[in-house]
């Protein structure tokens, strides 16, 4: 939980900076740098990677909920969708706290009408990705494919928040701010992973046991 405070304190700081404007110039700086020339040459590679974030992450995530349930994970399943859900509510509940706007330099890609701090694409991107390389490599013997499968993640994360940058529908600090509330929830995530799959183990040992008093950390 330590970690999750500290992205969330680092993701207060940015949010304070962006919304007295001290963000706004480098923001200027690097969307226009990154924009004109790149957008056009990769339009429809950008609208590609966009769709690895929401909505495309809500069949990824059901596809792979479904397989754990089928193989008796159901524990790790739930823990998967919550994930996804809480992501999703947060970004929306803060993007309405702090009414944030998206840039207007650039109109040709897309127009949307949400706020755009923190990037919804980054928190979810981040924390549900992150998620299921960890579900994913967890029971893996080899410390490096573990490593491998993480670190794919976070690129996958990343490349997906910088083009929204690309795109023109966020500022960079909109997406950095995504990148560490999607950490800090991660983490929390991870938390309640824990929790549950204790809380099924105690049950499970309470069952093959009969014992109605059993101590969670004396079976699990």
């Amino acid at each position: 939980m330590l970690a999750a405070l500290f992205l969330f304190a680092l993701f207060v700081i940015l949010a304070v900076l962006a919304l007295t404007g001290q963000t706004r110039a480098l923001d200027l700086a690097i969307s226009r740098r990154l924009y004109p020339p790149v957008f056009a040459e990769r339009g429809s590679t950008i609208r590609a990677i966009h769709s690895w974030g929401p909505p495309g992450i809500y069949l990824v995530c059901a596809l792979f909920a479904f397989h754990l349930a089928r193989h008796s994970r159901q524990v790790d399943a739930v823990a998967l969708t919550l994930c996804l859900v809480g992501a999703d509510a947060q970004s929306l509940i803060w993007k309405g706290v702090l009414r944030q706007a998206r840039p207007d330099i650039y109109t040709d890609f897309v127009q949307l009408r949400t706020f755009g701090f923190p990037s919804g694409h980054a928190i979810t991107s981040l924390a549900v990705y992150g998620m299921l390389s960890l579900l994913l490599t967890e029971r893996l013997p080899d410390r490096r494919a573990k490593l491998i499968w993480r670190v794919d993640a976070l690129l996958l994360a990343l490349i997906i928040g910088l083009s929204r940058v690309v795109g023109g529908v966020h500022w960079p600090s909109d997406v950095l701010g995504g990148l560490l509330y999607g950490g800090a929830w991660l983490c929390v995530s991870l938390v309640i992973l824990s929790r549950l799959r204790r809380r099924a183990c105690w049950q499970r040992q309470r069952l093959a046991k009969g014992r109605e008093d059993a101590n969670p950390a004396d079976d699990c």
